[in-house]
């Protein structure tokens, strides 16, 4: 390609939407043209507006869900509203606890009654939904590892993934949180950190896969569990070696210092234990995963970042 008068992000631009093509043409897909855009610094995909600042939620989107009423006269109304904020969960800090009175509504047997607490919460969110923060993209080719912050409270599992930058500043990738059904709240606190790890692990699993990761737990007997195996439960012990399976190095933190995890594991969820799945089958997911040879690691990331 003649690059003459050209500056050298346009070029590199173009070169890799000829790669792309190139992809569809062999794997025989076609483009709609007058439904691509080609040379933009962000793009909205899936109500999500991307850069290479990371992404956000699109603003068109916030201001639909800003505009709508603040009184709801049904179920549908509320369910209606909670479902889209649900979809931009992620970018809402405490939303679980902001969201409960609207979603005690929804229980079942509930009789509706709009009060005052149901007003101020979708003030909240619509106010935060209005702020969102930029979640950052983790980057896979660095040396830098992915870091997974976790804690486990009575009630239910939090845990963030970020990465630091270049100069040493963390950012935010992902935020989640699971609620932990009658039987896992009656775990020895242990057992309970330890199952806190697996189940997030699982869920986040692509994100770690082959990376270089870091645990930030603040439960210290729970790291000595871990390194040296010391249980006599072989439940547990299939737990540990789902977790070896996936490489990690773990790091204790003070409580203190664990304040956006433990936000989210200890904010009351209502009506999800439902949605909790357990990991009684951890050894095909172990075998599946400990094959991965350390020199393929580099090349999975690539695959994984590049979505194939």
């Amino acid at each position: 390609m003649d690059q003459r008068g050209c500056r050298r992000y346009v070029t590199e631009h173009i070169e890799d939407c000829e790669k792309i093509l190139s992809h569809l043409e062999e794997a025989h897909l076609t483009l709609s043209g007058a439904k691509s855009t080609f040379g933009v610094w962000e793009v909205v995909i899936v109500g999500h507006l991307c850069g290479s600042f990371g992404r956000k939620p699109d603003p068109a989107k916030i201001d639909v869900i800003v505009r709508i009423k603040e009184v709801c006269n049904s179920l549908t109304d509320v369910r209606r509203f909670l479902g889209a904020c649900i979809f931009y969960h992620i970018w809402i800090p405490h939303y679980a606890h902001i969201a409960e009175p609207l979603y005690a509504l929804c229980w079942k047997d509930q009789r509706f009654t709009w009060e005052n607490e149901h007003v101020q919460a979708m003030q909240k969110l619509k106010a935060l939904l209005s702020s969102s923060p930029v979640l950052g993209r983790v980057d896979y080719k660095c040396r830098r590892p992915v870091i997974l912050t976790m804690d486990t409270s009575p009630i239910a599992i939090g845990w963030a993934i970020g990465q630091d930058d270049a100069q040493g500043n963390r950012f935010a990738a992902r935020f989640g949180a699971k609620v932990l059904s009658t039987r896992q709240c009656a775990y020895p606190q242990v057992k309970r950190e330890l199952w806190g790890v697996v189940t997030t692990m699982k869920a986040e699993k692509e994100y770690l896969m082959g990376a270089s990761v870091v645990v930030e737990i603040d439960c210290l007997p729970l790291l000595g569990m871990i390194t040296n195996c010391l249980t006599p439960d072989m439940t547990m012990l299939n737990w540990i070696a789902y977790i070896k399976s996936l490489n990690p190095e773990f790091k204790h933190i003070a409580e203190k210092e664990n304040v956006v995890a433990d936000m989210l594991s200890r904010a009351r969820y209502k009506g999800e234990e439902d949605m909790v799945e357990d990991v009684d089958d951890v050894g095909e997911e172990f075998f599946s995963i400990s094959h991965l040879r350390k020199d393929s690691e580099d090349a999975f990331r690539q695959d994984l970042y590049k979505g194939e």
